[in-house]
């Protein structure tokens, strides 16, 4: 399951490197990765709806073009579709975003320190952590939202950035090749780092300022 992800994120972006539409989807997801990033606990549940969304459209997209050939028009519509149909599932089923949310966030942790440690871990492995992480978005809710949006908000600063310095989104070893991996370029390692300070740069901003005393999308407590 994790590599197939890791083989959508890698086709999908290479498809934008280069193309018209690549500079609007970095500014895009420069400036939604900032707000994310710092305000994500206040905003959670648009938070959920554009994340919902983008899945979604990915998920759809991908399927659209993948098993039925679809060409560009096609893709787009499906992935319209398939958007704003991930977007009303999420928000609606506010608790099924949450144990998502925490879900990916233990997949994710997991992944990062299989690679960083140069192991290899069992697909149960990763089940489990996405078990593990999906009931802690539920029971500790706040810890949980936080982090996973500064994480996912620093993730979309870092494309944006990447793509305006470099010309092409990017697509690290360790994202691109989830399963079987062994070791972790020097590239790849600092974008972690890079990743890793700004989600915690996040992280104090919500629970300092932008998440104090509030509940996710309902404003001041």
């Amino acid at each position: 399951m994790s590599a197939a992800v890791g083989f959508v994120y890698q086709d999908y972006f290479a498809q934008l490197s280069g193309g018209e539409v690549a500079g609007l989807a970095a500014f895009i997801l420069l400036v939604s990765g900032a707000v994310f990033c710092f305000t994500g606990y206040r905003i959670f549940k648009i938070a959920l709806g554009v994340l919902g969304f983008f899945l979604g459209a990915l998920l759809a997209g991908t399927i659209a073009q993948t098993f039925f050939g679809a060409g560009e028009t096609a893709v787009i519509i499906a992935g319209a579709i398939g958007g704003a149909a991930g977007a009303v599932l999420m928000v609606v089923f506010f608790f099924a975003g949450l144990f998502f949310t925490g879900a990916t966030l233990g997949v994710v942790l997991t992944l990062m320190i299989s690679q960083t440690l140069s192991v290899s871990f069992q697909p149960f492995v990763l089940l489990l952590s996405a078990v593990v992480g999906g009931v802690a978005g539920i029971l500790a809710q706040r810890v949980i939202i936080v982090i996973a949006t500064s994480l996912a908000g620093s993730w979309g600063i870092l494309l944006g950035i990447y793509y305006f310095l470099a010309g092409s989104f990017v697509r690290p070893g360790w994202l691109r090749n989830f399963a079987g991996a062994k070791s972790i370029s020097k590239e790849s390692l600092a974008l972690m780092f890079c990743w890793v300070l700004m989600g915690l740069a996040g992280v104090f901003v919500q629970y300092k300022f932008t998440g104090k005393n509030v509940k996710p999308g309902k404003g001041e407590e």
